[in-house]
Order: structure tokens, then sequence, then C-alpha cells
């Protein structure tokens, strides 16, 4: 008797709160698809894209050439720069709107003597962004951003004379 009496107040209990022992909810899904972050050399020229040392006279125990992106300025140590087109590098970077982004700079390049084989370093490369390193970041303004790219080249005791050339990568990532 006691068993049927449980039952029944058991059966009494889902009668009075309904039968439906589960419940559902629901919630959106979203997205929001961005366009791509974009890097471009600015300029065709040494003055306006490319980092540019300019004309340099080694020496007997080699030095270095530090073109700072701030300034635009060359600092030469150890040999003698003479009147040519130097400067840094200028990159403009294009994205989704007031978006933050992290750019890596190269830790080093070589530079190569056109139809030789001679080389020279570059490193110790310096941007206008924020940060210290090799990954310095910054915020699109609307959508675009510029900055330039500095850095110190090596010159061996007397190098051989010629022009040398080479690339460097800098590449960009949202944060």
């Amino acid at each position: 008797m006691k068993k049927n009496i449980i039952a029944i107040s058991f059966l009494a209990a889902l009668l009075a709160f309904g039968s439906d022992v589960k419940a559902d909810g629901t919630a959106n899904a979203t997205a929001k698809i961005i366009g791509s972050l974009t890097i471009t050399k600015d300029g065709t020229t040494s003055t306006f894209g490319d980092l540019a040392f300019g004309s340099i006279v080694p020496n007997a125990t080699g030095g270095t050439v530090v073109i700072n992106p701030f300034a635009g300025v060359r600092t030469p140590s150890g040999v003698q720069v003479i009147s040519s087109t130097y400067g840094p590098a200028a990159f403009t970077l294009s994205g989704e709107s007031n978006a933050t982004y992290a750019v890596t700079l190269p830790s080093s390049t070589t530079i190569t003597k056109t139809g030789g084989t001679e080389t020279m370093t570059v490193d110790t490369f310096t941007s206008t962004l924020s940060g210290a390193g090799l990954v310095v970041t910054g915020t699109l303004v609307g959508t675009g951003g510029s900055f330039k790219v500095g850095g110190k080249l090596h010159v061996a005791a007397d190098q051989t004379p010629g022009s040398y050339t080479g690339t460097f990568t800098v590449t960009a990532a949202y944060n």
C-alpha cells in the first residue's frame, strides 16, 4: 500500500508540473570575416622604399653603417660615407579599420656583390613602430598605417668595391 501511495504521489506531481522533463534553449552563432592584412613596400627608389646605406669607403679594419628609421640619418663607424642616396625602407599596411597588428622584423640578411660572391651582413633591424626587439606592434589608423625600417650594415676590412644587393622580409599579422 505504501508503494502505491508513493507511485500515485509521483504521478500527481508529474501531472501538476507537466509531463515534459527536458528544456530547450537557443543561442545565435556569429562570425565576422575581415579582409587580410597586407604589407607593401612604398615607392620604387631607395629614398622612398628600400633600405639604402649609400656609398661607403671601407678601411683596413672594417666597420658599420647604421640607418636610423626615425630620423632617416646614416651613422658610420670605422668607415667613411660619401654623399649619396640613403635611408630607411618604407612600408604601408592595409587591413581592418583600427585593428592592432604585430610586425616581425628579420634577425639578419646577407647582401651579395653584383657579379661576385662577396657578401656583407645587415642586422639589428629597427622600426618606427612601438615595441622592442624583432616583433613590434601598432594599430591601423582607419584601414591603413605606415612605418619605416632601418638596420646596421657590417663592412669587412677592405671590402671588395661594387654594388651589393639582397632582400629581407618583414611580416605582419593581426593581433
